[in-house]
């Protein structure tokens, strides 16, 4: 060990989850998927992390808050561990999220207009039952898109 240099002290996940602000189940989620790892495990089988765990929490935290699963979470991180490029993982998970996101923007805005429509057609200044009426009858045209069924017609 160099002259100088400071052990700093393992922690219990009960620990871990003050200073992280995470709850204790959510970090035994997280060991599960191996986004967590502790530094060891005591003999009473307790987990003990480095202060390094609190920034990975914070992490996974963080790549959630731009709308990554775990699972994608999970990509990242390997590469990380695994040294290769994460430029390039990061890229295309980022370029798949945009494409989605695109693809639900033009889903909602075709809806918005959807509504706009049937806004436009419900007259307010109907009478009261004729207005329910009105606005069932208006219920009663929105085309719901077919879904395919699974079962083969007999």
């Amino acid at each position: 060990m160099k002259s100088g240099s400071v052990l700093k002290p393992l922690m219990k996940i009960g620990e871990l989850s003050k200073q992280a602000q995470v709850p204790v189940g959510t970090l035994r989620y997280y060991e599960t998927l191996g986004l967590l790892v502790p530094a060891q495990r005591g003999r009473s089988g307790y987990r003990y992390y480095a202060a390094e765990a609190i920034d990975q929490v914070h992490f996974v935290q963080k790549a959630q808050t731009l709308g990554f699963t775990l699972q994608e979470v999970q990509q990242i991180m390997g590469v990380r561990v695994a040294g290769q490029s994460r430029h390039f993982v990061l890229r295309q998970l980022l370029d798949e999220k945009i494409e989605r996101l695109n693809d639900e923007i033009q889903r909602l805005s075709a809806f918005k207009s959807d509504l706009q429509h049937y806004q436009r057609e419900a007259a307010p200044d109907m009478p009261k039952d004729d207005y329910v009426q009105g606005i069932c009858q208006l219920i009663d045209q929105v085309k719901v898109p077919m879904m395919q069924s699974s079962e083969s017609s007999v």
